[in-house]
């Protein structure tokens, strides 16, 4: 269980209290993925806390269509692909992340 005090700098991790700004000491992020705007119009931002991730993006009955390295925690995607819905897939050597894309 994890609570943030947003009136304060108290964190709280089970039973342990930590008093301050933890951050720069404690790994405790999760891996994130944002898309945005979804639906698009194949233009779109990916922004992401992931390792220099490849994305793919897979059309509904599953196709490779779409492959590339981020080495950006925030990227411009221009796939000029087809309308339609996809699956996007981003790994690292330690996560692999999905989510939706609507392209119209």
């Amino acid at each position: 269980f994890v609570a943030i005090n947003g009136y304060g700098n108290n964190f709280y991790l089970d039973n342990i209290n930590v008093i301050g700004d933890p951050s720069g000491q404690i790994g405790l992020l999760s891996p994130i993925i944002n898309v945005y705007p979804n639906p698009s119009n194949g233009l779109f931002i990916i922004e992401h806390n992931l390792n220099n991730p490849v994305l793919e993006i897979f059309s509904i009955d599953g196709k490779l269509v779409f492959s590339d390295r981020l080495n950006a925690l925030k990227n411009r995607i221009n796939t000029q692909l087809p309308n339609g819905l996809y699956n996007l897939k981003l790994t690292d050597n330690e996560n692999i992340m999905y989510s939706k894309l609507i392209l119209e």
